[in-house]
């Protein structure tokens, strides 16, 4: 059996470059584990499961175009969870939650705000249209604007 080692995330590319070199040419085991309670019925039910994959060689420029890759999503997550107020998790997944809530709110914000400038535009029009009738009406003379009533 192939000695076993448990790795972290690399803290740097030289080390992220070992990492991934180190699989090349050979194989890795992936432990996967799941624990589900119902807490009504109070049972459980847990599984596991382990996988392994192996690799063909992986030439230096495959890797180093990899880490980019990475280098630049964890830039892309750094910069979506400075855009998110109020951001209390900063693992990938609560990011990318949470940027969706935000944007659910932008959203319904948005609508909100082109619905009020559609009513005050509509209003505007409609008090346009009244101000130039009223006009109108002001500038017929008054004794032209009621018919006389013959007494008879």
């Amino acid at each position: 059996m192939p000695m076993m080692r448990v790795r972290e995330k690399p803290s740097d590319k030289k080390e992220a470059h070992h990492f991934i070199k180190g699989y090349s040419g050979g194989q890795a085991s992936v432990v996967g584990s799941v624990v589900v309670s119902n807490l009504t019925t109070e049972k459980r039910t847990r599984g596991w499961d382990m996988n392994e994959v192996y690799f063909h060689d992986i030439p230096d420029e495959v890797i180093d175009s990899l880490i980019h890759r990475l280098k630049c999503a964890a830039y892309g997550f750094i910069a979506l969870s400075a855009l998110v107020p109020g951001l209390k998790k900063m693992d990938k997944a609560s990011v990318l939650g949470d940027a969706i809530k935000y944007l659910k709110q932008l959203q319904e914000k948005v609508k909100t705000l082109e619905e009020q400038t559609r009513r005050k535009s509509t209003e505007s029009v409609a008090l346009a249209n009244k101000s130039s009738s009223d006009d109108r009406a002001a500038s017929i003379p008054v004794e032209e604007s009621l018919p006389e009533i013959a007494d008879g």
